[in-house]
C-alpha cells in the first residue's frame, strides 16, 4: 500500500550538514549544566564496579546479563571495566551518545517531514527532561547505545539502502539495538514498516532485515531471559506514558502540568480528526500527521514495559527511552499547525515550553547530582562508624528516594558500595524491612542511611 502524495514530501529531505551540526551542539550544550554540577555513580553503578573489583572488566555485567543481553555485557565491560569509577567521563560518553541519535534522528524524521520540523521535533526531545536518566546514569549507557542503534538502522532504511554492505549495516544496528536493550524491537519494527509506507512502498530487503533480525533477538531474549528481570503477572497500566510526555514528566507540578496535559491531548486528538476523517483533512497539514505519528510511538514505546511496573520518573524514566521521541513529535506537531495560524504564535509556543522544562530538568539534575554524592559517601561512612564490619550490617530506616531518584534501592546495590570500601567481597549488607527492626537492631550492627543524606534535603 502506497502512502497518499503530500505536496511536502517532495521537498529536499536531506538536512544540510549543518542543521544536523546544530542539532548536535544543542544536544552538548544541553549536557553542560549537569556537567558542571557534577555527575556521580548511583544503584546499580556499584554493583558493575564491586563486580570489576573483585572478579575482573568482564563480569561487570554479570553472567546473567551476558547471556540476556550481550550488547550490554560488552558495554559494561568498557564503561565499568575499562574506564571505571570516572563519573565524568561516563557522563560525557552518554552526553555524546545523546547527541548522537539526536543528530541521527533528525535526519530519521527529514525523511518523511519538512527540515523544521524534523529539527523542531529534535530539538524539543533534546530539552525535555523525562528521560535523564538516560543522559545521567552510567548502568543506562546501554539504552544509550541502543538508541543510538535504533536510530542509525532506521535511517538507513528510511533512506533504501538496498545494497549488500546496507542490509549488512542495517542488520548490525539493529543487533546492537535489539541486544543493548530489547525494548527497542517493537518500536523498530513498526517504525521500519511504517517508514516504507510513508516513503512510497515498503522494499522488503532492509526493511525485511530489520524484522528478521529483530525476530532472531527476541527468540535469544526468550531462550535466555534475564533471570533477575521479573516481571508482572498482569498487566502494568502503561497509560501513564501520557503524563510522563504531556504533564508531571516535562512540566512544574500544578497549574502548568494540568494545562500541558490537556494541550497535548487536544493537540493529538485535533492531528488525529484531520488525519483519519475525510471532512477534515483539507485543513490537515505535515504538524497533524508528525502529532498522530508521534502518538503511535509513545504507545509502541512503552507496549515492552506492559509486564514491567516500572514508575516512568527518575530511576523509572528509562522507560521513556522512545516513547519521549514520540512526545516530542506531538509537540512539534502542535507547534506547526500554531504556525499555520501566525508564525509568531510558534515562536512564542516554543520559548514558553522551554522556559517550562528547563527548571524541570535542572530539579532533577540536582537530585541525581545529590544521590550521588550519597551513594559515594556511604561506603566510607559505613567504615568509619564500623571499623570492624560485624556479620551483617543493616541499613536504614529505609532506603531514601526522592522523585524515584536514589542512591540505592536494592540492598545488593549498598552491599557492593561497602564492600568497596572494605575492600572485603564477604560483607553482608542489608536494608531494614522496618523502622521498628532498624531500631531494634544493635547500634554496632547499623548504619543509619539519613546521618548524612543530601537527598534528604530535598
Amino acid at each position: 500500500m502506497r502512502s497518499p502524495t503530500v505536496e511536502w514530501r517532495e521537498r529536499d529531505e536531506r538536512l544540510s550538514p549543518r542543521l544536523t551540526a546544530l542539532v548536535g551542539a544543542v544536544s552538548l550544550l544541553v549536557s553542560i549544566p549537569y556537567l558542571v554540577l557534577g555527575p556521580g555513580l548511583v544503584m546499580d553503578d556499584w554493583w558493575s564496579l564491586r563486580n570489576v573489583r573483585f572478579d575482573g572488566a568482564f563480569a561487570a555485567a554479570g553472567s546473567d546479563q551476558w547471556s540476556a543481553r550481550p550488547g550490554a555485557g560488552v558495554i559494561y565491560t568498557v564503561i565499568f571495566g575499562l574506564i571505571g569509577p570516572h563519573p565524568l567521563v561516563l557522563a560525557l560518553l552518554l552526553a555524546v551518545l545523546g547527541a548522537a541519535t539526536a543528530c541521527l534522528l533528525a535526519r530519521l524524521l527529514a525523511t518523511v517531514f519538512p527540515p523544521l520540523l524534523a529539527v523542531g521535533a529534535s530539538l524539543i526531545w533534546v530539552v525535555m527532561p523525562n528521560r535523564l536518566s538516560v543522559e545521567v546514569w552510567a548502568s543506562a549507557t546501554n539504552i544509550a547505545v541502543s538508541q543510538v542503534g535504533a536510530a542509525g538502522a532506521l535511517l538507513l532504511v528510511a533512506r533504501r539502502w538496498q545494497s549488500t554492505a546496507g542490509v549488512v549495516a542495517i542488520g548490525l544496528l539493529t543487533l546492537v539495538a535489539a541486544l543493548s536493550y530489547e525494548a527497542s524491537i517493537p518500536v523498530m519494527i513498526a517504525a521500519a514498516l511504517a517508514l516504507g509506507w510513508a516513503r512510497g512502498g515498503i522494499e522488503w530487503r532492509a526493511t525485511g532485515t530489520v524484522i528478521g533480525v529483530s525476530l532472531a533477538s527476541s527468540v535469544w531474549i526468550v531462550l535466555h531471559y534475564h533471570p533477575a528481570k521479573g516481571v508482572s503477572r498482569t498487566i502494568v497500566d502503561i497509560s501513564q506514558v501520557v503524563p510522563a510526555n504531556f504533564g508531571w514528566g516535562i512540566f512544574p507540578a500544578g497549574a502548568i502540568e494540568k494545562l500541558g496535559l490537556v494541550l497535548g491531548l487536544l493537540v493529538v486528538t485535533i492531528g488525529a480528526a484531520r488525519v483519519i476523517a475525510r471532512a477534515f483533512r483539507p485543513y490537515s497539514g505535515p504538524g497533524d500527521q508528525m502529532a498522530v505519528a508521534g502518538a503511535v510511538l509513545m504507545v509502541v514505546g512503552a507496549l515492552p514495559f506492559l509486564f514491567y511496573s516500572y514508575q516512568p520518573l527518575g530511576g523509572g524514566d528509562r522507560v521513556n527511552y522512545l516513547s519521549s521521541v514520540g512526545g516530542a513529535m506531538v509537540w512539534m506537531g502542535g507547534l506547526d499547525m500554531v504556525r499555520r495560524v501566525d508564525r509568531r504564535l510558534m515562536i512564542v509556543g516554543a520559548v514558553l515550553f522551554v522556559a517550562f522544562v528547563l527548571p524541570v530538568r535542572i530539579e532533577r539534575w540536582s537530585l541525581w547530582h545529590d544521590a550521588g554524592l550519597d551513594a559515594a559517601d556511604l561506603g566510607p561512612s559505613v567504615r568509619q562508624a564500623l571499623p570492624s564490619p560485624p556479620e551483617r550490617i543493616v541499613l536504614g530506616p529505609n532506603p531514601i528516594v526522592v522523585q524515584n531518584v536514589a542512591a540505592f534501592v536494592e540492598p545488593y546495590a549498598a552491599e557492593a558500595a561497602v564492600q568497596l570500601a572494605y575492600d572485603d567481597p564477604r560483607v553482608v549488607v542489608r536494608f531494614a524491612e522496618s523502622p521498628e527492626e532498624f531500631d531494634a537492631t544493635p547500634p554496632d550492627r547499623r548504619f543509619d542511611l539519613r546521618a548524612s543524606a543530601r537527598l534528604l534535603g530535598r
